[in-house]
């Protein structure tokens, strides 16, 4: 059996979870499933409850939602995410804004 490092190997998401604030949309934390390219078996996929209750540990106090992205989907650099509220659809800003984790990292 031949041993590889850390940095030899490659993975690709099967699967992306989103939590997002349920009242104002604003996605707060995605969990990704994984496995090696060509493997059968992967990350086995968790059950939407355990993911949002990854989320709570930071997000406590907020009405926590989560949702599948669509087969697929990835996420952009330098993109801001939302999750409209009422068809449940991802959309993505190129404005400035801060979302709400860059706001509370800010030094005083």
């Amino acid at each position: 059996m031949t041993e590889k490092s850390i940095q030899e190997i490659e993975l690709e998401t099967t699967n992306r979870y989103i939590v997002y604030d349920a009242d104002s949309g604003d996605m707060l934390y995605t969990h990704e499933t994984m496995r090696e390219p060509g493997s059968y078996y992967g990350e086995q996929d968790p059950e939407e409850d355990a993911v949002v209750e990854m989320a709570r540990t930071e997000y406590d106090e907020r009405n926590l939602k989560v949702m599948k992205a669509p087969q697929g989907f990835e996420m952009k650099p330098d993109v801001t995410y939302s999750i409209d509220t009422y068809s449940g659809e991802i959309k993505e800003s190129t404005s400035a804004a801060m979302t709400f984790r860059e706001f509370i990292k800010q030094p005083d």
